[in-house]
């Protein structure tokens, strides 16, 4: 059945997908993408794929209408959907259908879009989606404010406009917080003793393991996990830990800025690292460390007199983008082709009725 249904995803989402299809009777909608429409609705690719006819309508589209068996089944093919968003798909369909073809009210819409062949009119609400509005909507469309406007936050600036970029990942123990505690105490001494003589080992082990593997950053840091894993009861102090960094190689340490600062020694053991090879220990004011450099991003600076990066941003933008103009083209059709929802008739199927309205 959800086979059957997978035209209802995109129309409530506009970006959910389907997937792990179940056999189906209504074989011919398998993979659904916009099938040769030139045949018109005898083609036989839809044949014996029909409606339930007669029924109870719970809604109508310029005449057309939908029935509650057709809700039926798009609530039990999608059942994280309530009675009101499955309805609403269903609306949603017939509406695409009609403008895909007509893209106007009349007699003729009614009866070419009132035949028994559903699948024929998901094919052409389909079609509208990929061949009319992805056209009507491209990233150009996006205003230039709005771009500027995510530019200038803080995490989507980073990206185009940052020192170098740096990504490590750490086996460590840990003895000491210089930031809230004095790290000369007898006890934390004594802790950065034993953890230098116990790293030592832990670098030997690793180093064994990942020497086949260096210079590749995935399978280096995966073995460093288990690595962590298999000792977890023979070294429970012993952590992993994977971050990002900025970090500028040309600057003193402490002319460095940003809010994820390392102590120095960590710092420039990565820096100076080649790509996916671990490191000899190295000891910090917080403990002992066995170090290794996943991934470099050279300095950029660039800003919105950049194509490129205005490009880039409208990209990223315009799924959300589609989302808000597709919700505003459905409230439109729904005015032009006088949608109608029969909140009396979903009682029938348990639960729901009082949530639905005309809107989408």
């Amino acid at each position: 059945m959800k086979t059957a249904l997978c035209w209802l995803a995109p129309v409530v989402m506009f970006v959910m997908a389907c997937s792990s299809p179940a056999p189906s009777s209504q074989a011919p909608l398998s993979g659904l993408l916009t099938p040769d429409l030139s045949a018109g609705p005898t083609s036989s690719a839809w044949a014996g794929v029909e409606d339930a006819k007669g029924g109870t309508p719970v809604a109508t589209v310029n005449g057309v209408a939908v029935q509650l068996e057709e809700l039926k089944e798009a609530m039990a093919a999608y059942p994280e959907l309530s009675a009101r968003e499955a309805l609403d798909a269903l609306v949603t369909t017939e509406l695409l259908a009609q403008t895909s073809v007509w893209g106007g009210v009349g007699e003729a819409s009614r009866s070419t879009l009132s035949h028994d062949l559903r699948p024929w009119r998901e094919a052409l609400a389909q079609r509208y989606l990929k061949d009319l509005f992805e056209a009507e909507t491209p990233g150009e469309a996006i205003p230039l404010e709005e771009v500027k406007k995510v530019y200038w936050l803080p995490s989507v600036r980073k990206q185009y406009d940052h020192t170098d970029a740096w990504q490590m990942a750490h086996l460590f123990f840990t003895c000491c917080d210089p930031k809230v505690e004095t790290c000369d105490t007898p006890e934390i001494m004594a802790c950065f003793e034993d953890a230098g003589r116990t790293i030592q080992e832990v670098y030997t082990e690793v180093k064994s393991r990942t020497e086949p593997v260096e210079g590749a950053p995935e399978a280096v840091q995966g073995l460093m996990e288990a690595y962590r894993l298999e000792m977890e009861n023979e070294l429970p102090q012993l952590a992993f830990r994977k971050r990002p960094f900025y970090y500028d190689p040309k600057k003193k340490h402490d002319e460095q800025k940003g809010y994820n600062l390392l102590a120095e020694a960590v710092a420039r053991t990565v820096v100076d690292a080649p790509l996916a090879v671990v490191q000899e220990p190295v000891q910090s004011p917080f403990g002992w460390h066995v170090l290794v450099q996943l991934d470099h991003v050279p300095e950029s600076r660039r800003g919105l007199e950049d194509p490129e990066v205005v490009a880039d941003i409208r990209t990223k933008l315009l799924p959300r983008y589609r989302r808000s103009q597709f919700a505003r083209r459905v409230g439109e059709l729904r005015g032009i082709y006088a949608a109608q929802i029969r909140p009396e008739a979903l009682p029938a199927i348990g639960g729901g009725g009082a949530n639905v309205s005309e809107s989408p």
